[in-house]
């Protein structure tokens, strides 16, 4: 496989989960780390642009608290059905009360703003009067943020019975290299 089809394979792919939500490739899993200790992780929706993926979060979360003190991070796919396991190293940049962010907001459904009418934050203890109150939509957004998740490096694993192929992908250069799986 050639640099320029291993990478259009992998854009292919992840775009065909930004279209298809049937698609294994529609759940990322971005990893990063709380309070210097704990690592957390979350399953995102996303969307994609040259070098980035993008993903909403609520402002007022843990995740947002943890990126703007250390704004490195690992996103995973995995596929069962085409055996393919890929982890991106990136750098994190959230966007808040901006363009960027008020972009997001406005191509996000109804239902999806839904979350950001909660009064309480997330991981805040649970408050039944809270629940039952929203924030007005205008007031809601304000509580949303979109996260540009900027990719430095790809680790592409191809699991397969005759022996797996495993890739290292520079993105900036678009470098590959073939390692050990």
């Amino acid at each position: 496989m050639t640099t320029t089809q291993l990478l259009a394979s992998i854009r292919s792919k992840m775009q065909e989960g930004i279209n298809s939500r049937h698609s294994d490739y529609h759940i990322m899993n971005v990893s990063y780390i709380l309070n210097d200790e704990v690592k957390t992780s979350c399953t995102v929706l996303r969307r994609m642009t040259e070098n980035a993926i993008w993903f909403n979060t609520d402002y007022r979360s843990q995740k947002v608290a943890a990126i703007k003190e250390n704004n490195k991070a690992c996103i995973h796919f995995y596929s069962k059905k085409d055996k393919i396991q890929i982890s991106i190293q990136c750098r994190l940049t959230i966007h808040h009360d901006n363009e960027v962010s008020k972009a997001g907001w406005d191509q996000s459904s109804l239902l999806a703003k839904q979350c950001y009418r909660q009064i309480g934050a997330p991981c805040e203890p649970f408050d039944i009067e809270k629940m039952q109150q929203k924030l007005p939509l205008d007031e809601a957004y304000h509580n949303f943020s979109t996260v540009e998740a900027t990719m430095e490096k790809s680790d592409v694993l191809f699991l397969k019975f005759a022996g797996h192929e495993r890739y290292i992908i520079d993105m900036k250069t678009q470098n590959v290299q073939k390692i050990l799986p």
